[in-house]
């Protein structure tokens, strides 16, 4: 375990405890904690106390959580969350993240894959960049379209079967289809999409149209992606 003692020195901002076998514990106090890296141990949940903490970035991939711990989804300062290669299948329906600008859940572990996300998610309206692939999500829900602001949206290797209309997303520059249970042509509201730059569509089973709805703004590299079905 970590001595208690270490989280009250007066200055500790930055904690990196990654690769180790740990349990966190936390005595009760006032923190200065913004960044917590705990990659690669074998935590199962976080203290409440956690939620006390002024944290921005916390890095908990390659750990044991079946769901997203209650103490950090009640710290309003996250600007960066990183849960990858866990074991959580469901996002819960509220968080207070409304500074919240990354949330990283890709790739986890089976057979404990996420499979659904709820059906609202303005409680994280300045979200930026969201990477969901590597699960086995089989829909997106349509309220994904209120999170205005995204610029990466990683869907890859899912079971997506049909995707809402995401013309609101005017600010998605990166968006990744691959590998999915999809159909039919490119949706014409993704085609329309005014700052899209990449596109992944590799085993979508999308099809790519002709005339002139074809990807104007894409770079050359992103281009040879997406025509290599």
């Amino acid at each position: 375990a970590v001595p208690t003692r270490m989280y009250l020195l007066p200055h500790l901002t930055f904690l990196d405890l990654s690769y180790n076998n740990l349990r966190l514990s936390i005595p009760r106090g006032r923190f200065r904690l913004t960044h917590l890296l705990c990659s690669s141990n074998n935590l199962e949940g976080l203290p409440a106390a956690f939620a006390g903490m002024p944290l921005r970035k916390v890095v908990l991939d390659f750990n044991l959580f079946r769901t997203i711990p209650t103490a950090l989804l009640m710290i309003s300062t996250l600007v960066q969350l990183y849960l990858d290669l866990n074991q959580i299948e469901d996002v819960p329906l509220t968080a207070d993240w409304n500074h919240l600008e990354l949330l990283s859940l890709h790739d986890m572990r089976y057979p404990h894959r996420l499979k659904h996300l709820p059906s609202s998610l303005l409680f994280a309206p300045r979200l930026l960049v969201l990477k969901l692939n590597d699960n086995e999500m089989q829909f997106l829900p349509s309220g994904i379209a209120a999170l205005t602001l995204l610029t990466i949206l990683h869907l890859h290797k899912n079971w997506i079967t049909s995707l809402p209309n995401l013309a609101s997303l005017s600010s998605l520059r990166e968006l990744t289809l691959g590998c999915n249970r999809l159909s039919g042509a490119v949706p014409r509201d993704i085609l329309s999409l005014p700052n899209l730059k990449s596109l992944f569509l590799l085993g979508s089973g999308l099809s790519v149209p002709s005339g002139r709805y074809t990807f104007a703004n894409l770079t050359a590299a992103s281009y040879e992606d997406l025509l290599c079905r």
